[in-house]
């Protein structure tokens, strides 16, 4: 199953991008341990529930593993959660410093509490560019917690079950 859609894919995407099309499949939150199937066979990927705080810590280090991997092969990675209030301040606080450790120069974020238009304060922080990337989770750690350098701050993540009201 994986070949035959990895085969479609391809083709898929040479054909919707010749259009100007860029095909962009909703990968999930690439938590499944036995899916190897490789996303970057097309020009980007949407993850939905992205960095989902309750994740199994095993399962977040594979989704983000996967996810640095299409942002180093610069695909489209549009990555979305959701609320259940606009007051989950710990939790949009959460899901911007994991987006911000995988943030490539094709990399999207969207969280939100019902509305598709909702618009958070913290989407207008000027971090700068970054000066650190990483191609795997192993070069993100910095005593205890993971780290992301950028012109203009620092952003670290805790992970844990719950992210406190740090985030």
């Amino acid at each position: 199953w994986i070949d035959a859609w990895e085969d479609w894919m391809r083709d898929l995407d040479t054909f919707m991008s010749r259009r100007g099309i860029p095909v962009i499949p909703n990968v999930g939150a690439l938590v499944t341990s036995w899916d190897n199937t490789d996303y970057s066979v097309s020009a980007g990927a949407f993850l939905e529930q992205f960095a989902e705080p309750e994740f199994d810590p095993n399962d977040w280090v594979s989704a983000t593993n996967q996810t640095l991997d299409l942002v180093r092969k610069d695909r489209i990675v549009i990555l979305q959660n959701y609320l259940k209030s606009p007051a989950e301040i710990a939790r949009r606080k959460y899901l911007l410093a994991n987006y911000l450790l995988v943030k490539g120069r094709r990399t999207y974020l969207a969280y939100f509490a019902g509305n598709t238009m909702d618009w958070y304060p913290e989407w207008e922080l000027n971090l700068g560019a970054p000066r650190t990337s990483a191609s795997s989770v192993k070069e993100l750690p910095w005593q205890g917690i993971y780290r992301r350098e950028f012109a203009n701050g620092v952003v670290l993540v805790r992970r844990s079950a719950e992210p406190d009201g740090d985030g």
